[in-house]
């Protein structure tokens, strides 16, 4: 998608852009159609967010033992 000189190869393919807004807007459109059935989806919070670490910490410590890398 983009030149740069001097190396021969293009970067930045628009394919990750394309599929990495595609995910989201699926993750978005799934956590609307549960709260409309009455669902309250887990979001990961921004830890840079107030109460980020906070909310996460909660999440971790709930299902730590699920996800390896929470542990």
């Amino acid at each position: 998608m983009v030149e740069l000189e001097g190396i021969p190869q293009k970067m930045g393919p628009t394919s990750t852009y394309a599929n990495a807004f595609t995910i989201n807007l699926l993750m978005m459109a799934t956590a609307q159609k549960l709260v409309e059935r009455g669902v309250h989806p887990l979001v990961w919070t921004r830890a840079n967010l107030p109460e980020g670490d906070r909310l996460n910490k909660e999440y971790e410590e709930k299902y730590g033992y699920r996800v390896l890398h929470l542990a």
